[in-house]
């Protein structure tokens, strides 16, 4: 698996860091490029979120991901390293992942082991870029609202790390705007659907065509999975099953 992660320009400045820009083929774009989760790659944008407070050294990276456009919201008191900034984007990943899919029923309390061994043992690789998904970009931009509203709402000065879950938990709660429409659907629904295919092989109750038994379909195909019904059901083919429900045992 990849880990592709699209940089912002404004985090790309405050690290330090000099990166490559993503260049697609065929594409005349440079370095605003749309990113996507496929099989074997998971995007996120990543963007800075200053404090409003002048001089002030607190800092929140905000992590996006395709598609589901779930946030991931990471504190600062510090600069950290590029190696840093990815240990602690994919502990924050892994960490609420496991609490998504116990909060939504997609997974038992007890398959939670599972699951964890599934995503700490998966091989992956990090590819870094300097680019902004505009898409993803906004709802990255569009956190600092909220971050402020909590913060003057609890007469803080900045974020702690169970602050910014609290925050995060809040935004990703709501309805989400794809490219200027409105989805009836949480982030937290393909969020959860995304790491179920990922990381939850052997715990699907219920069969899905060209997937193997026991596992979780794609959930970013062109066309929705198709569930396999036994006996009568399955008569006259099979019937389409919405992303919806995939997270519902």
């Amino acid at each position: 698996m990849i880990v592709q992660l699209s940089i912002s320009h404004d985090l790309s400045r405050w690290l330090g860091m000099d990166l490559p820009k993503l260049i697609r083929r065929g594409s005349d774009v440079i370095g605003a490029q749309r990113i996507a989760n496929t099989e074997d790659v998971v995007s996120w944008q990543c963007h800075l979120i200053t404090s409003s407070q002048s001089h002030s050294p607190y800092h929140t990276v905000v992590a996006v991901q395709p598609v589901s456009h779930y946030a991931l919201l990471i504190p600062y008191l510090h600069r950290p390293t590029q190696d840093q900034l990815a240990g602690d984007l994919i502990y924050r990943w892994g960490n609420e992942l496991m609490h998504r899919m116990v909060d939504t029923r997609a997974i038992q309390q007890s398959d939670v082991v599972t699951v964890a061994e599934q995503f700490k043992t998966s091989p992956r690789s990090i590819e870094w870029y300097l680019n902004s998904d505009q898409d993803l970009l906004e709802r990255a931009s569009s956190t600092e609202q909220w971050i402020d509203g909590y913060l003057e709402a609890f007469e803080l000065n900045y974020l702690e790390e169970d602050h910014a879950i609290d925050v995060g938990a809040h935004i990703n709660s709501q309805s989400i705007t794809r490219d200027g429409m409105q989805d009836d659907d949480s982030a937290v629904v393909g969020f959860v659907n995304d790491g179920l295919y990922r990381f939850a092989n052997g715990l699907c109750t219920r069969l899905f065509e060209n997937t193997i038994e026991g596992n979780y379909p794609y959930p970013w195909a062109e066309d929705p999975p198709r569930e396999i019904f036994p006996g009568p059901a399955e008569q006259g083919g099979a019937e389409l099953f919405s992303i919806d429900h995939l997270s519902s045992k």
